[in-house]
């Protein structure tokens, strides 16, 4: 809260200047602009404050993979199945002979 007099920065609540010592004329807009301003600077520190812990964290978390990566050694690489290779061309088989497509053996009894 600014002083009508001197123009210095108070805190809210106080009802002297604590520079000057005349008496604040606290308004409602006075006081609500005042406690908007503060609520707006405790997010911006909050955020600060998140971001930095969020930093701290990933560098920990990269630090201790490095660490184990080196610890644990290689991992070792699994056997490959024995490869199949496939002919390259596909061969069809060739149609029976006109006589052997319509041949019924004869039933023996």
């Amino acid at each position: 809260m600014k002083c009508a007099q001197c123009g210095s920065e108070n805190k809210t609540g106080q009802i002297y200047c604590q520079i000057c010592g005349a008496e604040l004329d606290l308004t409602y807009d006075q006081v609500h602009e005042s406690v908007r301003e503060e609520l707006k600077l405790e997010k911006e520190k909050y955020a600060e404050d998140q971001t930095r812990q969020f930093l701290v964290l990933a560098v920990f978390l990269m630090i201790l993979s490095i660490i184990l990566s080196v610890v644990a050694g290689p991992v070792p690489q699994a056997e490959a199945p024995p490869s199949f290779s496939a002919p390259t061309t596909v061969q069809k088989p060739e149609p029976p002979a006109a006589d052997e497509r319509f041949y019924f053996p004869e039933r023996v009894e």
